[in-house]
């Protein structure tokens, strides 16, 4: 049986089996627990119960120092009650006062502070009272007077550590977010010169001067274009007064000029282009100023041309002059030939000489304005950039700028915290039951260790009882052989202790493994490992009860004759029945009873199976003893241990004298003889294969009683002889590995097999009877109740 298996009726039936253990564990345990009672020590509670009254000034005007939108006031003032509470009791300036002003511990001089605390803390719980309002505060001591005074003194204590706790809490608030605030200041300033000192860099390449910058340029490309149209036409006017100048020149008469004496010669004076060119750049300055501002790019151009034209020196010679004398020939009279200057070309001159001003000036403006452009662009282009930046600096600006708000508010709600704890216009503890007077003892009382003794009797009896039905090994129910056997069971033999009055378990294991095994030694044959034979034989008094110094009678061996209307020859009459039905078709039928190990009733079945075909269904039956190393069958039956085959095989006597017959039953037995010639090693079993097919043609049933198969090799070869074997199994004693390796060591089995399960327990057996019999003192059964029941493959 394992935990998996175990079912409500499987509890059911163990609790039954097991009844009186069961009880006798419930009366124990409730004996200790009264006595526990006696010696465990009484304690006294004391209760306080306190609340928190609510403040004096409406909480929409003053808010707490916690995340929600209500501060501290949005908590549930019980819960904040039992949360000071749990954390005063962790507070030495509570505790403290109270072991050194009621010293509620006798043996506190020999104890530590620290212990005397941790009992203290131990002995005070808190929680809602019965009514739900408040909390309630207990301490437990084994003198009530200390248990009220010390729930009193508590209840003070907490109140006044409350109060200084809330204080101080407001005022190291209000401290820190000073510090924090003067900090984010100070990185706020910071902040803020940083800001500045980016715009400064970056002035024109801002966001906000993107507009002023497009509309610059706009200006800039139409001053582009106009000078450029203005240097395009002054370049067709200086090309056609080249032109003009040209073929002017080319036309004109010249004119013999006498040299040195005759005549006087023109007045050489070089024409003053500086001079011009100031005229011209003042007349466009004046022209400028009239329309725009004096930081106007071209007027500032203008006048650092004029600033230059005015500090440069006079008198170019390079310069052209008025008159100028021409290539020609000298005079025969010393003078020299000068072409005229027609003043139409010196007007040409002149103006061809403003225009090479004017032409110079449009250039260095068109390079000046496109230089502006250029910048402009550029400026244009970084934009992104910087703003990018700006919107960093700017964005942690205002970050800083919430965070210091949010201190700032958050400051001066904590000096109005302050100024409110230090009046005490808050929340107040308050009691509202003083500490009682204790005068019942505190559980656990009588009743609850009577009870706690009644569920440990219950719980140790009933798990003792289970364990030890799931330790016992082997096969419980017929089902469990069958499914792991595969084999059936024709029957399922109780124990004799179960089903005779009379008989105990011990007593029915000796009668299950033979008249001459110890009581209670079920398990290693002596013989078998070639040792005497242990234990002294069991007798009966007068009364015929069994003794520790004697066997048992030989009638409880053979319960089929002296018992045929127990329920263990019932179910021997089952199994007999059972075999007659699977062995139909086959006539003289061999069948081999054997078993796994010692000790499970083999040769018990062996005789009962045989005197049950022969008394009761009329069969001429032949019971060999074939286990040689320990035969038995000769002491069921009450005959002497010779003849037998030993002394055929010796050749003292033959067998037919060897076989003997039971008074007044069809029922021959073959011993294994005297025991100074019993047959050793395999010649027994070689002489029974070869006189056993001339035997079968003279009974209806031959029985072979063989060894046990683990210790020995001879069921081999007998289970070679026989058209049936039927396997003997003792129920919650031969492990079920065991069996399965036995019926391994056989091997393949020519005719049929079964199982015959002994000692099952009366739940797992059939229990109804055809009559009652009666048992005497000695000789005479015992009445047992029966009743009648079909069994399958029994006789009607």
């Amino acid at each position: 049986m394992t935990i998996q298996t175990i079912t409500p009726e499987d509890l059911l039936r163990v609790s039954f089996k097991r009844k009186w253990w069961i009880l006798a564990s419930m009366v124990l345990c409730v004996a200790l627990g009264y006595v526990a009672w006696k010696f465990f020590p009484k304690t006294f509670k004391s209760t306080v119960v306190m609340t928190i009254d609510n403040p004096r000034i409406a909480k929409e005007y003053v808010k707490g120092l916690s995340q929600g939108p209500e501060g501290r006031y949005n908590e549930d003032p019980t819960g904040v009650v039992m949360q000071q509470i749990a954390m005063g009791l962790t507070n030495k300036s509570i505790l403290v006062p109270v072991l050194e002003t009621l010293k509620p511990y006798p043996d506190a001089e020999t104890v530590s502070p620290d212990q005397l605390m941790k009992r203290l803390r131990k002995a005070v719980t808190f929680g809602k009272p019965k009514d739900g309002v408040g909390v309630a505060v207990s301490y437990v001591n084994p003198d009530p007077f200390m248990a009220q005074a010390v729930a009193a003194l508590l209840a003070t204590k907490l109140h006044e550590d409350s109060l200084k706790r809330r204080e101080g809490i407001v005022e190291t608030t209000t401290q820190f977010l000073s510090i924090e605030l003067e900090r984010v200041k100070g990185e706020l300033d910071a902040k803020e010169r940083a800001i500045s000192d980016f715009k400064r860099i970056h002035m024109g390449e801002l966001p906000q001067q993107m507009e002023a910058n497009l509309r610059t340029i706009d200006r800039l490309q139409t001053d582009l274009t106009n000078s450029s149209e203005a240097l395009n036409k002054k370049e067709e006017q200086l090309a056609g007064l080249e032109k003009s100048i040209k073929e002017a020149s080319d036309l004109g008469p010249a004119v013999i000029v006498p040299f040195a004496r005759e005549g006087r010669g023109g007045d050489a004076r070089p024409i003053d282009l500086q001079a011009i060119r100031l005229r011209e750049l003042k007349q466009k300055l004046n022209e400028l100023l009239g329309t725009y501002k004096d930081n106007y790019p071209d007027a500032v151009y203008l006048k650092e041309e004029i600033r230059r034209l005015e500090s440069a020196p006079h008198g170019d010679v390079s310069q052209p002059t008025v008159a100028e004398p021409a290539a020609g020939k000298v005079g025969g009279n010393g003078g020299v030939a000068h072409r005229p200057t027609d003043p139409y070309v010196r007007e040409l001159m002149k103006e061809r000489s403003e225009v090479k001003s004017e032409i110079s000036f449009l250039k260095e403006k068109h390079a000046h304005v496109s230089r502006q452009i250029n910048e402009l662009e550029a400026r244009i282009q970084r934009m992104p950039i910087t703003e990018q930046g700006l919107a960093v600096l700017l964005r942690d600006y205002e970050n800083m700028q919430k965070g210091y708000q949010s201190l700032l508010d958050k400051r001066t709600n904590a000096r109005i915290l302050e100024n409110y704890e230090n009046r005490q216009f808050g929340e107040q503890y308050r009691i509202i039951e003083p500490a009682n007077y204790p005068e019942v003892q505190e559980p656990p009382t009588l009743l609850h260790f009577l009870l706690g003794g009644l569920a440990v009797g219950c719980l140790l009896g009933f798990g003792s009882a289970t364990g030890m039905e799931m330790m016992k090994i082997g096969f419980r129910r017929p089902e469990e052989a069958e499914d792991y056997l595969g084999l059936p069971v024709i029957a399922s033999i109780p124990s004799f202790s179960s089903a005779m009055s009379g008989i105990g378990m011990v007593q029915s294991r000796a009668l299950l493994a033979g008249p001459v095994m110890p009581i209670g030694a079920v398990g290693d044959a002596p013989s078998y490992l070639g040792l005497p034979k242990r234990g002294a034989r069991f007798t009966y008094s007068k009364r015929g009860s069994l003794n520790s110094g004697g066997g048992l009678p030989p009638k409880f061996h053979l319960i089929a004759k002296w018992g045929p209307a127990s329920l263990m020859v019932e179910q021997y009459r089952v199994a007999a029945t059972r075999l007659i039905l699977m062995t139909t078709e086959t006539k003289n039928v061999v069948t081999l009873v054997t078993s796994s190990v010692m000790g499970e009733g083999k040769t018990t079945t062996a005789v009962n199976l045989a005197y049950i075909l022969a008394h009761d269904l009329g069969k001429s039956t032949l019971l060999i003893d074939c286990d040689f190393k320990r035969p038995m069958v000769h002491e069921y039956m009450e005959f002497s241990a010779g003849p037998g085959l030993g002394d055929v095989l010796h050749g003292s006597e033959i067998l037919e004298n060897c076989i003997r017959q039971c008074d007044g039953v069809p029922l021959w037995v073959l011993s294994s003889g005297s025991p100074t010639v019993r047959p050793v090693g395999l010649s027994g079993i070689q002489y029974v294969k070869k006189i056993l097919p001339e035997l079968k043609t003279r009974y209806d049933y031959v029985i072979l009683d063989g060894p046990p198969v683990m210790p020995l090799a001879d069921v081999n070869i007998l289970s070679g002889m026989a058209d049936m074997m039927t396997f003997v199994v003792r129920a919650s004693g031969t492990s079920q590995d065991v069996a399965k390796k036995a019926l391994g060591t056989i091997g393949e089995i020519p005719g049929a097999a079964a199982i015959i399960l002994t000692q099952v327990e009366m739940e797992y057996a059939p229990y109804f009877t055809y009559a009652a019999a009666y048992i005497s003192e000695g000789s005479q059964m015992r009445p047992q109740q029966s009743s009648s029941n079909t069994h399958a493959g029994g006789i009607a």
